[in-house]
C-alpha cells in the first residue's frame, strides 16, 4: 500500500467520523428540540386537566345569549339552573338554539361566573348588590346569597 492511499484512507475515515460527528449533534438537537416541546405539551396537559369538555349549552336571557357548558350549570345541584338541565324535566330550546329565561340579563354573567368559579367577583364599588341577591334568589344560587349577606364586625379584645 503506498503512503498516497493511506493518506485517501484517512481522509475518508476522518471525513466519516467528522460527517457522523455532525450528525450525531444534530440529532443531540433535535432531540432537546423535542423534549423541550414534549414538556410544553405536557404543561398544557396538566392545565386542560381542569378542563371539561362537556355539552355546550346556549342560554337567552332576557334577549343576551351566553354559552356555558352543562357541568357549570349543574355545578350548584340545589339551583334552579341544575333543576333545569338535569335531565328530570322536557326541556327544549328556542328555534335558534338557545335556552330562553325571561330574566334580565344585565346580572346574569355574575351568576354564570360564580357558578364557573365558586367565587363571587363584583366591580370596586358595585352598586347593584340587591338587584343581584334578587337574582340569585330566583336562580336559588345559596353561596350567592351568602357572599351577600352583610358581615358582622369583628370585635377586638385587648
Amino acid at each position: 500500500m503506498s503512503i498516497d492511499g493511506d493518506q485517501k484512507r484517512n481522509q475518508v475515515f476522518t471525513d466519516a467520523k467528522n460527517y457522523i460527528k455532525q450528525a450525531s449533534e444534530m440529532l443531540q438537537r433535535e432531540a432537546a428540540r423535542l423534549r423541550h416541546k414534549q414538556e410544553a405539551i405536557d404543561a398544557m396537559s396538566k392545565k386542560l386537566e381542569h378542563v371539561h369538555f362537556t355539552s355546550t349549552i346556549q342560554l337567552n336571557v332576557g334577549g343576551h345569549r351566553f354559552t356555558t357548558s352543562l357541568q357549570t350549570l349543574t355545578k350548584d345541584p340545589n339551583s334552579m339552573l341544575a333543576a333545569m338541565f338535569s335531565g328530570k324535566f322536557e326541556m327544549k330550546p328556542s328555534d335558534d338554539g338557545a335556552f330562553f329565561i325571561d330574566r334580565d340579563e344585565t346580572h346574569f354573567r355574575f351568576i354564570l361566573n360564580y357558578l364557573r368559579t365558586g367565587k363571587l367577583t363584583l366591580p370596586v364599588g358595585a352598586t347593584f348588590l340587591d338587584d343581584l341577591a334578587e337574582e340569585a334568589e330566583f336562580y336559588q344560587i345559596q353561596g350567592i346569597l351568602e357572599d351577600l349577606k352583610p358581615k358582622a364586625p369583628k370585635n377586638f379584645e385587648d
